[in-house]
């Protein structure tokens, strides 16, 4: 390159400089959406397009050419005026009043119209020529002269006070430690003040040069792109370690997972606190929960690791604390000396203390439990990430503290309504039992008196179900005060034997369920059927009178059923049943009185008894037993599986609904052979598929019993039937109902451990309608979870709605596979799949199907699935 080439150089260099700014800006730093990027952006442009237009003014060779790039490139320096501005005002985060922006916007809008219409710019008025003159090694250029306008020598004095403005802004942003922007700012001023002086002295003829104004605007383009590749390699360096941080948190995370399935309360505690001991370097982490005890507020530790190792938990009193170390709602970091700013605390001085935090572990009834507490030896900064995850900790913590708590109430409280507070159905039974043994023995009679509220769903829908309950407690506690005044008669103050003073005491009140009271009438002698009714016309009389709930008075109706034991029945199980059904009688007659059970019951014991013998001719020869099959399908109803049904169509008493016959079977000992035969049936037809050409890609659902699954030989005895079948355990899936493993649950884990060991999958039926599925969930093996009908049908129902998603969430979280039994229509499918539902099973897709039915359901399912893809790869290949 020679030197006069020098101007097409400086020219093009600074064009390709500006353009490549603009992609880095465009490219980068324009994604984030920030104002300063745009307006760099703007400016890149406005510096090509300044760059252009002067370089060809330079090259003109008449006084036209000359003159149209001359008004070019006035125009474009006056348009990027404002714009100069702007840049440093967004970089340096500074803020200018609107009026002013908007004013010099204004004023550059009006000089840019008048530079665009005059007939010579505003740099002349008339006389124009154009002077050619050579620079360097005589390169030749060209420039106009003539009588300067005004106007120009104005645009240059208002773009001085621009200057002028923006000098002030580098000392503020000097003064604001902002050094660096600053520097950079007074860099391009002095650079401007040189390129207009320049520009003013080549317009008067003093020197012959070309215009530099374009050398500023491209340094700071320049200057901008190396900060934004800057600070972009500091953010994928901060990405890179928020990356690291976060794989960490998930390792974290996941071990309080597992914490959560595989520990008890006090295990969780402790992995909860070396899990955060580890993520956050203390040198101590422990948790303790608040007490009061005699006004003195206790923590006690759950968890206690130092130098990740776990010591004795211990106990201390807060009123020793300093005040500004406690908090129950927020949370509090102190640093510092801390073990000589508070040389009485002995955990600060052991550990020569300089960061202390407290995070307080709130309830989601926002009620305190307790605090974590981590102390550090070292000067601890801000983290948000951590402080986050120290907050989640706390959370989890609180809610383990909450239901730890709230099941050791369940237990105290396990035999007591919580609305009323009386004796619940549970009490009722066990009172019953001892009841009748009493009576047994000691020759008495009593009474069970169950009493039905009438219409009581219509009052909990008028009144609320608040004041629907306090109507109950309000109602249950006139019959208590009847029950006891009863009580009171009888035995005056006198001391009663404390072995008998259950059973010898003449009333009972109990509640027995929704909307219904039961009550035990003891010594029931002479004439059994008067006492109880005489008894009952003040009881109805009580429960008839009107009560006043809500600003109202209420009035009830009631039924009643009775039941006098052993004189009319002997057997315990018997008792409740047979006031139940007197009641259901009382109930027919849609009268307000009492029935009294009688003879006619025995008809329906002798039904009963006619089923168990039909059952007990099926267990020897199952000629009227048979399986059906409903099919497990993906959401787009391709095949994954199905679930074995069991039918009974008896000749003597026609179809036999399973929940007819599989209760009395379970009752008389007769599910085990029941059971069995089903398992073997299932693998039979397995096979017999398998040859029909019909593989199961996924498994077949067999339920069972959990008075079959409490056999001690269940786990041989289904291996033995599959290994027989040369059936796999991965085709088998057990199902079992959550009802039916709150007996001996020990038993039950571990054997079901060992089915899933061998290979079978292990489903949980009619999730979401027991009595306390969450305090086991964890601990069971489990596979599949199954949403029960009940909240499919209801899905629609917000209520319903959440309860789904919320059983989703869980077996989720428990790596469970999901299935919804009971669908009906398509938008229970989609709001399920929507939940994360995978598996369906109903109506909507198929009813339960025979083996013959199947097969050609299933082998329809199969060529409309292949000829789909056959269709699917034609439209490929045409495509």
């Amino acid at each position: 390159m020679t030197i006069i080439e020098f101007v097409p150089f400086y020219f093009s260099a600074s064009i390709a400089i500006n353009l490549l700014c603009a992609a880095v800006v465009l490219s980068s730093g324009f994604k984030q959406y920030k104002p300063v990027y745009k307006s760099l952006f703007i400016a890149c442009l406005i510096a090509v397009a300044y760059q252009y237009a002067t370089w060809h003014y330079h090259r003109a060779i008449n006084v036209e050419q000359s003159l149209f790039w001359l008004r070019c490139q006035t125009s474009i320096v006056i348009a990027g005026l404002p714009m100069y501005m702007l840049i440093f005002l967004q970089w340096g985060k500074q803020k200018i009043s609107p009026v002013w922006l908007k004013s010099i916007t204004v004023f550059c809008f009006f000089y840019l119209l008048y530079n665009l219409t005059s007939d010579y710019t505003i740099r002349f008025t008339s006389d124009l020529k154009l002077v050619e003159y050579s620079l360097f090694s005589n390169e030749t250029v060209t420039r106009l002269t003539g009588t300067a306008n005004q106007a120009g020598v104005g645009f240059h004095i208002f773009g001085l006070s621009v200057l002028l403005f923006l000098t002030f802004l580098a000392v503020k942003l000097y003064r604001q430690s902002k050094i660096a922007l600053a520097t950079i700012l007074v860099v391009i001023l002095v650079l401007q003040v040189a390129s207009t002086g320049l520009a003013i002295l080549i317009d008067i003829g003093v020197i012959n040069f070309f215009y530099i104004g374009g050398l500023p605007f491209t340094i700071l383009n320049v200057i901008a792109c190396m900060t934004i590749a800057t600070s972009l390699q500091y953010k994928s360096k901060s990405l890179d370690s928020e990356k690291d941080l976060r794989e960490n948190l998930e390792a974290v995370f996941e071990g309080v997972a597992k914490g959560i399935s595989g520990a008890n309360t006090e295990e969780f505690y402790s992995n909860m606190m070396l899990e955060l001991s580890k993520l956050s370097g203390a040198r101590m982490a422990y948790i303790g929960i608040v007490s009061d005890v005699a006004s003195n507020r206790i923590v006690t530790t759950k968890a206690v690791i130092q130098d990740n190792q776990q010591l004795e938990n211990f106990s201390y009193s807060l009123n020793n604390i300093p005040d500004d170390l406690i908090s129950t709602q927020d949370m509090v970091v102190a640093r510092g000396d801390l073990h000589k700013k508070y040389p009485h605390l002995q955990l600060f001085k052991k550990f020569n203390a300089h960061t202390f935090v407290n995070m307080p572990m709130i309830n989601d009834q926002r009620a305190y439990e307790g605090s974590i507490m981590l102390i550090f030896d070292t000067h601890v900064n801000d983290d948000h990430l951590m402080f986050q995850t120290l907050d989640i900790f706390a959370s989890r913590a609180a809610s383990e503290i909450q239901r730890s708590r709230l099941q050791n109430e369940i237990v105290k409280v396990a035999y007591y309504d919580q609305q009323t507070r009386l004796p619940n159905l549970a009490y009722l039974h066990e009172s019953l039992d001892k009841q009748s043994d009493f009576n047994q023995l000691e020759g008495k009679q009593s009474a069970l008196l169950i009493i039905d509220l009438k219409g009581f769903t219509d009052i909990n829908r008028n009144l609320g179900f608040e004041q629907a309950e306090l109507l109950m407690r309000n109602l249950g506690e006139k019959l208590q005060d009847y029950v006891s005044h009863q009580n009171l008669n009888q035995h005056g103050s006198g001391k009663i034997d404390t072995k008998i003073e259950e059973c010898a005491m003449p009333m009972h009140l109990f509640r027995a369920g929704g909307n219904e009271f039961a009550i035990i009438i003891n010594d029931v002698v002479g004439h059994s059927s008067g006492i109880v009714k005489a008894h009952w016309r003040t009881l109805h009389s009580i429960v008839c009178s009107p009560i006043e709930v809500a600003f109202q008075n209420v009035s009830l109706q009631c039924n009643a059923g009775a039941v006098v034991f052993p004189e009319q029945t002997n057997s315990k199980d018997d008792i409740k049943r047979a006031a139940e059904t007197a009641l259901q009688e009382a109930k027919n007659k849609n009268k307000n009185d009492l029935q009294l059970f009688d003879s006619s019951v025995l008809e329906k014991q002798d039904e009963r008894a006619k089923l168990i013998n039909l059952l007990h001719e099926q267990t020897q020869t199952p000629s009227e037993l048979s399986a059906v099959y409903q099919p497990k399908v993906s959401p787009s109803g391709d095949l994954v599986g199905a679930e074995a049904l069991i039918r009974w169509h008896s000749s003597t008493l026609g179809f036999v609904s399973p929940f007819e016959f599989i209760g009395v079977a379970e009752e008389v000992g007769l599910i085990e052979p029941i059971g069995n035969w089903m398992i073997d049936t299932v693998c039979q037809q397995i096979n017999k598929w398998k040859t029909q050409g019909l593989v199961i890609t996924g498994r077949v659902a067999i339920n069972v019993s959990a008075i079959q699954l409490a056999q001690q030989d269940f786990v041989e005895t289904i291996s033995d039937i599959t290994q027989k079948h040369n059936i796999t355990p991965q085709q088998i899936e057990i199902e079992l109902t959550e009802s039916g493993l709150l007996t001996n649950l020990d038993d039950c884990f571990a054997k079901l451990e060992r089915l899933r060991s061998m290979g079978f999958s292990v489903a949980l039926d009619d999730f979401g309608t027991g009595y306390s599925s969450l305090s086991y969930l964890t601990d069971l093996p489990l596979d599949v979870l199954k949403i029960d009908r009940s909240f499919v049908n209801k899905i629609h129902e917000e209520k319903a709605n959440k309860l789904a998603q919320s059983i989703v969430s869980i077996g989720q979280h428990m790596a469970l596979s999901i299935v919804a039994e009971g669908v009906e229509e398509l938008t229970q499918v989609e709001q399920l799949h929507a939940m994360g539902c995978q598996v369906f099973q109903g109506y909507y897709f198929a009813k339960p199907l025979n083996d013959e039915e199947f097969l050609v359901w299933a082998q329809a399912k199969n060529e409309s699935g292949a000829n789909h893809e056959k269709n699917q790869k034609i439209v490929d290949r045409e495509s």
